[in-house]
């Protein structure tokens, strides 16, 4: 598949997400069907009203609206990550942030544009995604690490180094390491470390979900 051919492939996915999301909140929004009061005896008109009742501690538990792990196994290896997610884990009880982390590159000096350096915590999972371009490298070292990420990883997490041009090896893949917001790259068999590869104009594509620490 081209760099081309995956940028569009990144674009269409994110597409089909947010209309899924929406088709969500639709869901979420619509008429209950039913007739329900809650504790002051007012009528419960929706399914939001209905789960909001349920966070402010109306008779149960938070209840969670959508099964948001599986919203985030179709928001992992996109470049976009819409603010819809959080407010669909937010509804649901869960503690949930999302942001722009700030990718920097050990053992080489390289410049790079980055683009969609993007993530989502929800719970205890953290969901990250970023295309990186333009990169020059220079005084590349044995192995290649980025760093960065969110937040501390509990343990040793692979992730997904997608389309790269930027290492010494054509086969290549990735680990969060444990306790630390770091990435290390590994080559295709995970045997040993993978350095950088000095040169201009490279691309890095770049995502994973891991358990926080």
């Amino acid at each position: 598949m081209t760099l081309e051919n995956e940028v569009n492939e990144f674009g269409l996915n994110a597409q089909r997400l947010d209309r899924e999301v929406d088709v969500i909140e639709q869901i979420i929004n619509s008429p209950l069907g039913v007739d329900l009061v809650d504790l002051e005896g007012k009528p419960i008109k929706s399914m939001r009203q209905a789960l909001q009742v349920l966070i402010d501690g109306g008779g149960g538990a938070p209840l969670n609206a959508v099964n948001i792990g599986d919203v985030l196994k179709k928001v992992n290896n996109l470049s976009d990550l819409p603010d819809k997610v959080v407010a669909l884990a937010n509804l649901g009880g869960i503690k949930s942030e999302s942001g722009i982390w700030t990718p920097s590159f050990g053992n080489a000096d390289i410049t790079a544009d980055i683009h969609q350096p993007e993530y989502v915590i929800t719970g205890n999972i953290c969901t990250f995604a970023a295309y990186i371009n333009n990169m020059n490298i220079t005084n590349a070292a044995s192995y290649a690490v980025i760093n960065g990420l969110p937040a501390n990883a509990k343990s040793y997490t692979l992730i997904n180094t997608g389309h790269a041009t930027c290492f010494n090896a054509a086969t290549h893949s990735g680990y969060v390491d444990v306790n630390s917001s770091r990435i290390i790259i590994r080559n295709g068999q995970g045997a040993g470390g993978l350095g950088w590869q000095n040169g201009n104009n490279r691309v890095l594509m770049i995502s994973g979900s891991y358990v926080i620490a």
